[in-house]
């Protein structure tokens, strides 16, 4: 028997704790109905818990035993990244980026400064809406524009600090999102730029793995969905295991009857990537770390799911 859970919103989906300033703790709520709107509803996962398996205290999911990374190490995340990408761009904004085709690393600072400039808006105005983008600030051009990053990361960092998990946060993808969701989306934005950066001029650092495995997560329960618009009728897959070796973090991902489904947990699928939680993080956002995961099983079904993930 295996319960099912919808999660009402993207930020149901976030994994936050409480943070030496005393903020309340962010939960992982379950919830037995989804309401999200029309226009997303249909791409939202069924996330299966196997009954027994980890925590359920009062509303909290079970899934908290699976990832768990705490507010203050994702913030921490972003402000190392960030300046890790500043550093490296800071003498090579003419460099190609080879994970990133038609972008230099120029174009990838200005991305990473206008993403965190737009969550950074959107956490210190505690807006109710989404904010048009179009009235943010020009990004500079030449040189200064790696001084600009370092600004629009550390005004990230300043509103995340002050702003509660559950303080409204504008909206991403059609849905009204928290503070907690950008702590979270930006902690994994941040890193996976990063190592492009890095890529681009030698040997990137590894994600750390409890944030590479909370990232994994995200892609599976956030990102994918918006990958399989449902019902995807004609397009059998069989089942993929993915299996961090160093870190907690296990899912099975499957589509029975065109919908994606994800149980966190051991499981057996026609085909598995098995690895570090950074190499298979990076699998996931279509990079190539190192030799990548182990493939185990059926290889086609690995390779039409990572076709899925390539974003």
């Amino acid at each position: 028997m295996v319960r099912v859970v919808h999660f009402r919103t993207p930020e149901e989906l976030v994994h936050a704790v409480r943070d030496a300033s005393g903020y309340p703790a962010g939960r992982l709520v379950a919830r037995e109905r989804y309401t999200a709107s029309p226009a997303q509803g249909s791409r939202q996962p069924i996330i299966r818990y196997p009954p027994g398996r980890g925590r359920e205290p009062r509303g909290i999911g079970p899934c908290a035993r699976v990832v768990a990374v705490e507010r203050t190490d994702q913030v921490t995340a972003i402000a190392s990244d960030g300046a890790a990408l500043a550093g490296t761009a800071a003498t090579a904004l003419d460099r190609p980026i080879p994970s990133c085709p038609d972008w230099d690393m120029a174009k990838l600072v200005l991305h990473v400064g206008l993403v965190h400039t737009w969550a950074a808006e959107s956490v210190r105005r505690r807006a109710a809406e989404g904010i048009d983008r179009s009235t943010l600030p020009r990004a500079p051009e030449g040189a200064a524009r790696v001084a600009w990053l370092n600004a629009a990361t550390a005004s990230l960092i300043e509103a995340l600090a002050v702003a509660a998990d559950d303080d409204p946060a504008g909206v991403w993808r059609d849905q009204p999102v928290t503070a907690a969701f950008w702590r979270r989306r930006m902690a994994h934005e941040t890193a996976v730029h990063r190592w492009d950066a890095q890529s681009a001029v030698g040997r990137p650092d590894p994600v750390t793995a409890p944030l590479a495995a909370d990232g994994i997560a995200e892609v599976v329960e956030l990102l994918l969905p918006l990958a399989v618009p449902e019902p995807r009728t004609g397009h059998a897959l069989g089942t993929l295991h993915l299996h961090c070796t160093d870190t907690t973090g296990e899912w099975l991902l499957s589509m029975p009857d065109g919908r994606l489904e994800v149980t966190p947990g051991h499981a057996k699928g026609d085909a598995a990537l098995r690895g570090e939680a950074s190499e298979l993080f990076l699998t996931c956002w279509g990079r190539r770390s190192g030799s990548g995961p182990e493939i185990l099983g059926d290889k086609a079904v690995a390779q039409a799911w990572l076709a899925l993930m390539g974003w």
